[in-house]
């Protein structure tokens, strides 16, 4: 009897470790996401955008639901031009083509002055979707593909200012950034 017991215990234990994927992976990544990737959008051979992706779940392990997000962030030396949302906080500001970019005030500021528009680092959200008891496909952010967004990225030879739009690619979980106008940072810049 115990030898029976020991055969079929050994036999359960093979036929679980020949189960296919992999276990840790989709221990650590439930979302299926893939790896965080950065983007040089300026030519100079320094990354400027990351395209990364990060998930929340409940705490049983593994977590057996949660959203997921992907999202496109600046880097260190780049910033986005944000505006203020109706609660006050810093957003990225989305222009259609043809906008052209306000001009900032780079005078000294007081506590009584608020600018409207300012560089700041910041993200966009892509799009999100649910695992667990909250499965459901990726969902883009709303109007994601007619909005353009401007960026400006520091380097100690130069400053330059520019444009690029989103395209959410949902089968990949990934985004496609394409960059528009790509100016040096003391010209005007219209949005294309």
């Amino acid at each position: 009897m115990k030898t029976l017991f020991i055969a079929v215990l050994l036999i359960a234990m093979h036929s679980a470790s020949a189960q296919p994927g992999n276990l840790e992976a989709w221990l650590t990544n439930p979302c299926g996401m893939p790896p965080n990737d950065s983007l040089d959008v300026t030519g100079a051979g320094v990354p400027d955008l990351l395209i990364g992706g990060y998930s929340m779940g409940t705490d049983d392990v593994p977590s057996s639901t949660g959203s997921c997000t992907r999202f496109v962030g600046t880097l260190h030396g780049t910033t986005l031009l944000c505006g203020l949302d109706r609660t006050g906080q810093r957003v990225p500001q989305a222009f259609a083509v043809g906008d052209t970019v306000p001009a900032l005030n780079e005078g000294i500021q007081n506590d009584l002055q608020i600018p409207r528009f300012v560089f700041a680092e910041r993200s966009i959200i892509v799009m999100q979707w649910g695992y667990g008891h909250q499965v459901g496909g990726p969902v883009p952010a709303p109007g994601l593909e007619k909005q353009v967004f401007v960026f400006l990225t520091r380097s100690p030879y130069e400053d330059r200012l520019g444009s690029f739009t989103l395209e959410p690619l949902m089968d990949l979980r990934s985004v496609r950034i394409t960059v528009g106008t790509l100016v040096h940072a003391n010209e005007p810049l219209i949005v294309r």
